[in-house]
């Protein structure tokens, strides 16, 4: 009886490091036009991303240089999927991009099937835009990207201690 515990523990705890997504071919229409992204995004801004990290999702930690829309703050998170498969947009540390995001304040999001670009080839976006605005508030957003590592480690501890105590209760 307590080895179909310990089985169904190991398993729940499986699930949590399993990513059992199916995969499609990201396949995108043509952009919108950069008026009519500047309407409906949530935030569009350019900066240098410092940091990536990758779990379910990649994101991206980005420090802010411009604003043209969204938060007025010095540092976002993007989200995005971990690859160009799943129409994931392919950040690389120490590259400045112009970023067009989607979703909520706090988990703004982009792909492969946004605006975003390079900087350096987005000449003609920027000019539509107009000029942009510095960020107002300083934040340092780095911790939060951490968090969902420890949340791992943290379920993962649990649940070699839960099988632990049950094996060495079983021995007794």
């Amino acid at each position: 009886m307590n080895w179909k515990i310990i089985f169904c523990l190991l398993l729940i705890s499986g699930i949590f490091f399993v990513n059992d997504e199916k995969g499609y071919a990201c396949s995108c229409a043509k952009p919108p036009s950069v008026q009519s992204e500047l309407e409906n995004k949530t935030a569009i801004f350019s900066g240098k991303v410092l940091k990536i990290t990758e779990n379910s999702k990649k994101k991206a930690l980005i420090e802010v240089d411009q604003i043209w829309k969204g938060p007025s703050q010095s540092q976002l998170i993007i989200e995005t999927e971990r690859d160009s498969a799943g129409c994931g947009f392919d950040f690389n540390e120490g590259q400045t991009y112009l970023v067009y995001a989607y979703g909520e304040k706090n988990t703004l999001e982009t792909g492969l099937c946004e605006r975003t670009a390079l900087v350096k080839d987005s000449g003609d976006d920027i000019r539509v835009l107009g000029a942009g605005k510095e960020p107002e508030k300083q934040v340092n957003l780095e911790h939060q990207l951490d968090f969902n590592r420890l949340m791992w480690i943290i379920v993962f501890a649990v649940t070699f201690i839960l099988i632990f105590i049950i094996v060495y209760k079983r021995k007794k």
